[in-house]
């Protein structure tokens, strides 16, 4: 059965003319009348919507659809709708099915196309391993077929996946490669993102000038882009490196109330506003920041949440009211989603400072303690450096 006769079989089952199923789909009677037919080859996004509308189930039409189509670029483009819809199991299908007949057919002219999805979709899952695996093998199938617009994208693709394995100077050495190939091609916002996530890369190996003048690129790049603010916290960040928290408070301050970023850079920019007045003994002004941070809470991840919950335990302890600090303490350990390493380690130091049983979570293997640097106040509580009057 053709998936023309699938639509027609549906259609009449449901006790449907052409009129009113055209109409529960959305598109033109003589349109669909043709599809039904078999005088027109529907797109993969009018299959998909068609089969949605009549609820037919992907297992009743797919195979069919698979064993018709043979034109790869039509079945890339269902493979991405699956994806965007959760569907990983199916786009799978779909793509082996594209793999076949770019190999078979077409002399392997769509194979890093194909690659690129399966590497997307990998990534998205955060299995970072089998991703690189993917984009290592686009990388390999642009060098026999040259197409500089995937070329920088499959050295952009790999230095991601490079930094979140933690294979730092890899990445960087990627970023650089896909950051030139992306200025050639004037690809602007591309150069933007490249420049941002070198700028991150950078800023955990502790390069802060490096990374201050990587943040400022992207900000210039990524102007009027949803990822601007993630730019100019960056560089608020640097700044109060570079310079002393005095110089980044006005910086946070600004993007904890701009509205023209997200909700979760306004966060990020009240706890790092909320650590830079607490590092400047400004206690009390750092507690009113971070309970504008929670008030924003249903909006926000479980790690930014903790995070603001960490600093305000920690200042409420170096303000000498330890029943706030208990509170906010108690409410961290509520919190079941995954924390950042520093701050699940602050935390277990501050349970030993309050003579409290410390969070029912694994320690970090690793802690970069001069980062936010609320590992560091900890550990100066419980050692009795920092509490007023001790």
């Amino acid at each position: 059965m053709s998936i023309s006769e699938v639509l027609q079989e549906r259609r009449k089952a449901l006790g449907l003319t052409i009129t009113q199923a055209a109409r529960l789909c959305g598109l033109p009677r003589a349109y669909l009348s043709m599809i039904e037919s078999g005088k027109r080859a529907p797109s993969p996004q009018t299959v998909e919507r068609v089969m949605s509308a009549l609820s037919v189930p992907v297992e009743a039409w797919l195979p069919r659809y698979l064993g018709e189509e043979s034109r790869c670029q039509q079945l890339i483009g269902l493979a991405q709708i699956f994806f965007d819809q959760g569907d990983y199991a199916h786009g799978r299908e779909v793509l082996r099915r594209a793999f076949f007949v770019s190999r078979n057919e077409q002399d392997g002219r769509y194979n890093s196309e194909i690659y690129h999805q399966l590497g997307r979709i990998c990534y998205e899952q955060g299995l970072y391993i089998r991703a690189l695996r993917w984009y290592k093998l686009q990388d390999r199938a642009m060098k026999h077929r040259p197409q500089p617009r995937l070329q920088a994208i499959a050295s952009y693709n790999l230095a991601l996946c490079l930094a979140k394995l933690g294979e730092r100077t890899e990445a960087l050495r990627k970023f650089d490669d896909a950051d030139e190939r992306f200025t050639k091609l004037q690809m602007w916002g591309e150069v933007g993102f490249c420049s941002l996530w070198k700028a991150n890369v950078l800023l955990a190996l502790h390069a802060y000038r490096e990374a201050f003048q990587a943040y400022r690129r992207a900000a210039h790049f990524l102007r009027r882009k949803p990822f601007h603010g993630d730019a100019r916290l960056g560089l608020a960040i640097t700044t109060a490196m570079l310079e002393g928290p005095a110089e980044a408070i006005p910086l946070f301050r600004a993007l904890a109330e701009a509205d023209d970023v997200s909700d979760v850079v306004r966060i990020k920019a009240h706890t790092n506003l909320a650590s830079a007045l607490r590092k400047l003994g400004r206690y009390e002004d750092a507690l009113r920041s971070l309970d504008a941070g929670l008030s924003m809470h249903g909006e926000v991840q479980d790690a930014l949440q903790a995070a603001l919950l960490a600093e305000a335990t920690i200042c409420h302890m170096l303000c000498g009211d330890r029943d706030s600090a208990l509170a906010t303490f108690e409410r961290y350990t509520r919190i079941e989603g995954p924390k950042d390493s520093e701050d699940i380690a602050a935390m277990n130091v501050v349970a030993g400072a309050l003579g409290v049983e410390p969070p029912d979570e694994s320690l970090p293997p690793v802690i970069e303690v001069d980062y936010e640097q609320r590992l560091k106040a900890a550990v100066q509580i419980l050692q009795g450096t920092q509490i007023p009057g001790a």
